[in-house]
């Protein structure tokens, strides 16, 4: 992502981690808008580690994360929103 930005140090690495304890609960049953928001919870997280992470191997995780064909809809999405 390329204009947002929640800044240095804002926690995105620990947003990661808190996400990825509630979406391994195999108990857990979300509905449709839950996923979509959990996963564009987990893009923007990505974005911002990519960009802001004063962890060069964090930067380097995150922007392998984000090749992924996965988070092609999140792509879409925002070149959409930027226009």
């Amino acid at each position: 992502m390329t204009d947002w930005s929640c800044g240095e140090c804002c926690g995105c690495d620990r947003k990661l981690g808190h996400l990825g304890e509630l979406l391994s609960d195999e108990n857990a049953r979300w509905s449709p808008d839950e996923l979509q928001v959990m996963e564009d919870l987990v893009y923007l997280a990505l974005c911002c580690l990519e960009r802001h992470s004063p962890n060069p191997i964090a930067r380097m995780w995150a922007a392998a994360q984000l090749v992924d064909p996965f988070w092609r809809n999140q792509k879409a999405r925002e070149v959409e929103y930027r226009q």
